[in-house]
This record gives structure tokens, C-alpha cells and sequence, in this order.
């Protein structure tokens, strides 16, 4: 239902890819997309679910230790699409992750990182919405 009031964010999953390139100093703009579901008021008999899809830009600082070890900063943007339960909304979201990223080979890294989302009011949700995701990817140099 639109302008649904969402206590919290339970436990979800989802995929992220974005695709970018490094400028001097270690900037990296990238854009990006994913997709998200979480289970929402999963103590009621009405129990739902609530899936996002977004698409935005993010800036990443990688900060260079001359080590396999990179440590990274990003903040970024996105248009978020919720739907939960059939009805469908749009808002914005913004975001910052911090991480550190495992070089194995100059064209391969691991990287483990902590993203914090703020999700604004709009027709999808009554109030902002936040939520922390742990997260671990693979990136991918040419």
C-alpha cells in the first residue's frame, strides 16, 4: 500500500553490480543497480514482503597502502523502486559504505564492506527508512 508505515527491516538479501572508472588519486565513479527483498511485519497473520530495485551513482575513494589491502569510502544516490505485496512506489535513496577490498590479482579483488541507507518518503514509504547491509562482492579489472 502506498505510504505504508514499515516498522523495520527484517534480515534480507539481494544483489548488487555497478560498473565504473578510476580517475586521479583513487576516485572511482561508478553507477550501479540492485536488487533487495526483506520480510516486513513477519509477526502479523498478514505477513509481506518487501523487494527493491535501484539504479544510481556512487563516488569510491580506494585508498592506496602499497599492499594487497585496500581500504575504501563511498557515498552515492539511487532511484528506488519498492514494491511490496503488488503495490508499487518510487523514492530516492543515499547511501555511504566503507570496506576494504583484497587484491589477488591486478585484474581480481574480494572486498567486505558496510553500507548505510537512508530511504526517503515518498509514495512508496510514510517516513525515512534506514538500514545497514554487511556486504561481499568480487571486482573485476581490465
Amino acid at each position: 500500500t502506498p505510504g505504508v508505515v514499515v516498522p523495520y527491516f527484517a534480515l534480507g538479501g539481494g544483489v548488487t553490480g555497478q560498473i565504473g572508472g578510476e580517475l586521479a588519486g583513487g576516485l572511482v565513479l561508478e553507477v550501479g543497480a540492485a536488487v533487495h527483498g526483506h520480510s516486513v511485519d513477519h509477526m502479523r497473520a498478514n505477513a509481506g514482503s518487501l523487494v527493491g530495485y535501484r539504479a544510481g551513482l556512487q563516488a569510491r575513494w580506494m585508498i592506496e597502502t602499497g599492499i594487497d589491502l585496500v581500504p575504501f569510502v563511498g557515498a552515492g544516490g539511487s532511484l528506488l523502486i519498492l514494491n511490496r505485496g503488488g503495490s508499487v512506489g518510487t523514492t530516492g535513496t543515499v547511501h555511504a559504505v566503507v570496506g576494504v577490498q583484497w587484491m589477488l590479482a591486478r585484474w581480481v579483488a574480494l572486498e567486505v564492506a558496510v553500507e548505510g541507507t537512508l530511504v526517503f518518503p515518498g509514495a512508496a514509504l510514510a517516513d525515512v527508512a534506514g538500514y545497514v547491509s554487511p556486504t561481499l562482492g568480487a571486482d573485476f579489472y581490465y
